[in-house]
């Protein structure tokens, strides 16, 4: 069994028409893409194998790129054989290899989808700038090289790495939000890109979706009084996606809030928060490969295809406010509405944590809703908003304090780490008192 990693150059600058196309470097896109590679774990595969780059400067530049960003010192060969756009040369090329190793070739298109249309026929559509490709061969010795030997591993494009640059690509061929359909499609847009774990949005709006459509679900087994089985095993299956990766978010979150203390505590603090960080990237390490697991397994997979045939069922992709009885869903809307006002009410500051989070989950579900109906009026709208944010916000507070006590008691010989947690506790404590008298305002 061997591995071989393909690496498409990074966006290259065509602006000096005095450059050959052998002597054109990156633009700052290919930068970029570069940095967000380079940043990304799986790349420490390149210390155990060996490297080898086409001789043109935008190949040469992405590899050392990597390489730096990733802090990998490694040696490199750069082979002008490899700086082609024939597939079969790289074919060739590749069965000359004398080395036992796992390879890398840094190259270009077309020749280097053309070499995975030879290998592995069908299993990628397109190959773009930057993009990372992990094959795994069923072959002993290189010179061993035929058709159909290959299988994708790991498919990885610079979108899946930044958030931002994914919802650009996004905006040319984004729908309507608002049917079952498009909240299925970009449940699955997300799944790839969450489970590298490169940028924890990817996560957040996976979650997000997987919310809307467990919503969707219990809503249209509320308003008819029934629930088929492939229902409730779908409800089962978002469930459990969302369970499995709330502690992932809560630590993604609360790193984000650690990250934040640097800047105003001291630097007598900065051995305790460290460890504390540590300490975070190990709980969120662990949890991230239960939840990959799932989302790699075929559970996964029967329970995806379960919720899609469910959704068929439900008559989308119309509308989702077309495929509901509209009246009915206006009903649930505003009576959703009257209790969580009612429960509002009954809310002060004295009022433990449980009583706010049930007051949230009203809350997600009457959202809920009205993604589905759209009854209520805008101004409304923007106040519950503003009020999700200050729940959500107390909320994560309460994990956070959470997971400080326990880290406290994982260390008790930690000075350092016990003397940041007192501090960090109470600023949380006082952060809590203010968020519920917020809400109590509200």
């Amino acid at each position: 069994m061997k591995t071989l990693y393909l690496l498409r150059h990074a966006k290259s600058c065509w602006k000096d028409t005095h450059l050959t196309d052998h002597q054109r470097p990156l633009n700052k896109r290919g930068k970029r893409q570069i940095q967000w590679l380079g940043e990304s774990p799986f790349v420490a595969a390149l210390e155990n194998v060996r490297l080898f780059c086409s001789d043109a400067v935008r190949a040469h530049e992405t590899l050392q790129g990597v390489m730096q960003h990733a802090q990998i010192h490694a040696g490199v060969v750069v082979d002008p054989k490899l700086y082609t756009f024939a597939p079969l040369e790289l074919v060739h090329w590749l069965k000359a290899r004398p080395e036992s190793s796992d390879l890398l070739i840094v190259g270009h298109n077309p020749a280097l989808m053309g070499l995975i249309d030879y290998l592995a026929p069908d299993q990628i559509e397109s190959f773009p700038t930057a993009t990372w490709i992990e094959l795994r061969l069923n072959i002993s010795r290189w010179s061993q090289l035929t058709p159909f030997c290959a299988d994708v591993a790991r498919y990885v494009t610079p979108v899946m790495l930044n958030h931002d640059a994914f919802l650009r690509k996004l905006e040319g061929s984004k729908q309507s939000d608002n049917s079952l359909e498009q909240w299925l499609t970009m449940l699955e847009r997300y799944r790839q890109p969450a489970m590298l774990g490169q940028d924890p949005e990817f996560l957040h709006q996976f979650r997000i979706y997987a919310r809307k459509l467990k919503g969707a679900l219990s809503l249209h087994q509320m308003l008819e009084n029934a629930e088929a089985q492939n229902q409730l095993v779908a409800r089962e299956h978002l469930k459990r996606l969302i369970a499995l990766s709330n502690p992932v978010r809560d630590l993604d979150v609360f790193d984000d809030y650690l990250e934040g203390c640097k800047s105003h505590l001291g630097s007598e603090f900065s051995g305790g928060l460290l460890s504390l960080q540590s300490m975070v990237a190990d709980e969120r390490q662990g949890h991230y490969r239960i939840l990959n697991h799932f989302l790699d397994s075929q559970d996964y997979e029967h329970g995806h295809q379960v919720l899609a045939a469910c959704l068929t069922n439900m008559n989308a992709p119309i509308k989702v406010g077309g495929e509901l009885r509209q009246h009915h869903l206006r009903e649930v809307v505003v009576r959703r509405h009257k209790k969580l006002k009612k429960r509002l009410g009954q809310l002060n500051c004295d009022c433990d944590d449980a009583a706010f989070h049930h007051v949230r989950i009203q809350l997600k579900n009457l959202i809920n809703s009205q993604d589905l109906g759209n009854t209520l009026k805008p101004m409304t709208m923007k106040k519950l908003v503003q009020l999700k944010k200050q729940l959500g916000g107390l909320q994560d507070a309460c994990v956070q304090q959470q997971h400080l006590l326990q880290y406290a008691v994982a260390a008790p010989g930690d000075d350092a780490l016990l003397h940041v947690v007192e501090v960090l506790l109470h600023n949380i404590r006082r952060q809590k008192e203010q968020l519920k008298a917020r809400i109590c305002n509200a």
